[in-house]
This record gives C-alpha cells, structure tokens and sequence, in this order.
C-alpha cells in the first residue's frame, strides 16, 4: 500500500470517529429529553401515594430540567405563593413540603418580600424615618 492510499484510508477511519463521537454526544443530550414522558408518570404516582387527599388543592407546573435533575413545582391553588418542589434525580423522587408548603417557608418569604418593597417606597418618601428598618420573618 502505498502513502496516498494510506493517508486516504486513516482520513476516513478519522472522519468516521468524529462523526461516531458527534453523534453519540447528540444522543446523550436528547436522551434527557425524551425521558420527560417517562419521569412525569413516575412523579404523578408519587403525588398519588403521598399526597393522594390534598392532589385537588393542588395547581402543577411543567417539569423543567437542571442538567440531571427534573423538578415540578406544586402550589395551592388559592395562593400561588404557597408551593412546594418534587424533584426527580438519579431515579430517587424527594420533595420540600414539609419545609416549603407545611410551615409556609415560601409564603413568609413572599409576604417578606412585599413588605420590604412596601417600606423600600416609604424610604423614597421619607428618608430620615425608615432607614434603620428591615422585615425579616423567622
């Protein structure tokens, strides 16, 4: 075999590597994407074990994905500022109800926030009497 006919022969063996990587990276990323159908059964069913009387209280939110973790976000459907999280990674389910929706973490945190923009405009108003003033719930 003579140089040309070698050179020609690894350029292919090269191209095929490169195209094979390629594509196995592109299978790799999709992959997470197509298991959404897949995790979102799997979920339900835990709503439906866990949380089966309350599941009419509740509004449900799209699952979004965070690299390998999938969340899903649970409110109440009187107050949206009530919610809480099922998250979905490495095929172990865990939730922050009892932290975020149970002692009401995200509604302090809300109320929290709009009476710190409430007194934000006061301070605009009158800067000398609310300076020294911060609402922070334990």
């Amino acid at each position: 075999m003579d140089k040309r006919n070698k050179l020609t022969l690894s350029m292919g063996i090269f191209y095929m590597l490169v195209i094979l990587l390629l594509g196995l990276i592109i299978i790799n990323e999709k992959k997470k994407d197509l298991l959404i159908p897949h995790i979102q059964k799997k979920i339900d069913n835990y709503i439906e074990e866990k949380y089966n009387d309350q599941k009419d209280e509740f509004n449900y939110s799209k699952i979004k994905r965070y690299g390998d973790k999938y969340s899903i976000k649970v409110s109440n459907k009187k107050n949206k500022d009530l919610y809480f999280k099922i998250i979905y990674n490495k095929n172990k389910i865990s939730d922050t109800y009892k932290e975020d929706y149970y002692n009401g973490k995200t509604l302090n945190k809300s109320i929290e926030k709009y009476l710190n923009n409430m007194l934000e405009e006061k301070k605009k108003n009158n800067k000398n009497l609310y300076n020294r003033y911060k609402i922070v719930y334990n």
